[in-house]
């Protein structure tokens, strides 16, 4: 893997989100992107502010070799929005919950049970044809035609 230059995600990710998001049903969201190296083999990340509907995610460029990578990520990271609400618990509890080791096993857990569930709608919309270059395709018809109530 020799990573993508951080101008060329920038671009692909910006042609692609108003579009992908409106496919998914996400115009009601306001989302920032950046481009910044992660740890370990995280492709990106996302962190979610549930009540004011923001979410901020970070893409590494030198994670993606392709533009299928790099969209590929950022369905993933945006499905994420949809399980915003299994997210929302986790941070109640990182307020009552003073335990380090308590907190650590719970956190594990909603990552787990959150992950799954983007892995699984991930899966439908592979199956039925959603791949994220048709998701764009048809956000930008709905965007056009306005087809589409937010």
């Amino acid at each position: 893997m020799t990573g993508m230059d951080k101008s060329v995600v920038r671009r692909i990710v910006s042609e692609a989100i108003a579009p992908m998001r409106h496919a998914l049903w996400l115009g009601s969201w306001h989302v920032d992107v950046d481009y910044a190296p992660l740890q370990g083999s995280v492709m990106g990340e996302n962190h979610i502010n549930l009540p004011y509907l923001q979410c901020r995610i970070s893409i590494d460029p030198e994670s993606h070799d392709t533009e299928s990578e790099v969209l590929e990520t950022l369905r993933h990271e945006l499905l994420h929005l949809c399980c915003g609400y299994i997210d929302h618990p986790r941070r109640c509890v990182s307020e009552v919950v003073k335990d380090h080791d308590v907190f650590s096993s719970l956190d594990q857990s909603f990552t787990l049970a959150s992950e799954h569930a983007v892995l699984a709608m991930e899966k439908v919309l592979d199956f039925n044809g959603l791949t994220p270059a048709k998701l764009i395709e048809n956000g930008r018809r709905e965007l056009v035609s306005g087809d589409q109530e937010e």
